[in-house]
């Protein structure tokens, strides 16, 4: 079988550019092993060297000359190319730590960023929505709107289990199966830690439903005392399964810690 190489390597580029920041904390973390090792090896080595170096010149005085000592300055001489190992696998560890965190602290802020975008066109859309259609049409164009941002990102999930339905979330379009019961209890939640001087991101929302957590999730959230409100759109799609959207009435906000008023 023939490799297509030029398909392969950008594939691989892809793929090591969606996980640097994983690929390199990796790095860190053996870095910081082998900085350990590479500085109790110097270390050994060097007291083995200035050792040998002391009885050198013990063998070479003579009786009326004075003990050996040896000067900090002829120690570093001595001893400091040991060390270049440890150093150049500190330096390169401290390296790819700082360059994690700084592509970390990125892409959240561009997933915070696009978010708050997003969610403030969507705010602005349904309220006009509503003011020059009515109630009624309004909730017919948000009803159509969202199906068709569904059709764009299907969902894959089999049939729910008795006594659970569909939904999707819609700030991550992601499906999944649970109970309108369930999902209230989990705004009740995040609601009562408002209360209670908390300000909760959206990971927390992810997890009182069983989500795993998200990037974007850490990044977003409550902060100003306002209460959540969940905003449910039934949809039947093609195959007549239904399907529940959620989204928030009261949208996460960036940097949400800052707006909180304690």
């Amino acid at each position: 079988m023939k490799i297509d190489l030029k398909h392969f390597s950008k594939n691989l580029g892809k793929v090591v550019q969606e996980n640097s920041p994983t690929i390199l904390t990796a790095l860190g973390v053996v870095g910081v092993a082998a900085t350990g090792y590479f500085t109790a090896k110097a270390g050994f080595q060097s007291a083995q060297k200035i050792e040998d170096e002391r009885f050198k010149r013990s063998v070479a005085r003579t009786a009326t000359e004075p003990d050996v000592v040896i000067s900090n300055k002829d120690r570093a001489e001595l001893i400091w190319k040991l060390y270049i190992p440890a150093v150049t696998t500190g330096v390169m560890t401290v390296g790819c730590i700082v360059a994690a965190n700084r592509i970390q602290v990125r892409r959240m802020a561009a997933l915070a960023g696009a978010y708050a975008v997003i969610s403030g066109d969507f705010d602005e859309y349904r309220a006009k929505a509503l003011e020059l259609l009515g109630a009624k049409k309004g909730s017919e164009l948000e009803e159509e709107t969202t199906k068709k941002q569904m059709e764009k990102h299907p969902s894959y999930l089999p049939s729910p289990v008795e006594g659970k339905s569909e939904f999707c979330e819609f700030t991550t379009m992601r499906y999944f199966e649970s109970t309108m019961e369930d999902i209230k209890h989990a705004q009740n939640k995040l609601n009562f830690k408002i209360n209670t001087g908390d300000y909760p991101c959206l990971n927390d929302f992810y997890e009182a439903l069983g989500l795993d957590l998200t990037d974007i999730g850490d990044a977003l959230g409550w902060g100003d005392g306002q209460l959540i409100e969940l905003v449910f759109t039934p949809i039947m799609k093609d195959d007549k399964k239904a399907v529940t959207a959620i989204r928030f009435k009261t949208a996460p906000i960036p940097k949400f810690w800052k707006e909180h008023k304690s």
